[in-house]
């Protein structure tokens, strides 16, 4: 994901983990997509962070606090200073 220059697609298989999405400072020149290989078992995701990023498609994943302090949740799950957005075709539990 740093090398990404834009246009690019990035397909995550689900291995019954949850991972952290966090970019700051993240800015190629056209979309890169985040996406599942498997929209219905998509990776799940915890927290979100996006300080300063444009151009992100996130497409087909999960976003699970279930097992998370809500507190952390919170502070570990937002989108700021930050354009062109999409999160798609994904479930927020």
């Amino acid at each position: 994901l740093k090398t990404a220059k834009g246009g690019e697609t990035i397909v995550l298989q689900n291995t019954g983990q949850e991972y952290s999405l966090n970019l700051k400072s993240f800015n190629p020149t056209s979309t890169v997509t985040i996406k599942s290989e498997n929209p219905d078992n998509p990776v799940t995701f915890n927290t979100m962070i996006f300080e300063r990023v444009k151009n992100v498609h996130i497409d087909s994943v999960g976003f699970d606090a279930t097992n998370v302090d809500k507190k952390a949740w919170l502070e570990g799950t937002h989108i700021k200073s930050s354009s062109n957005i999409v999160i798609s075709n994904s479930k927020f539990y």
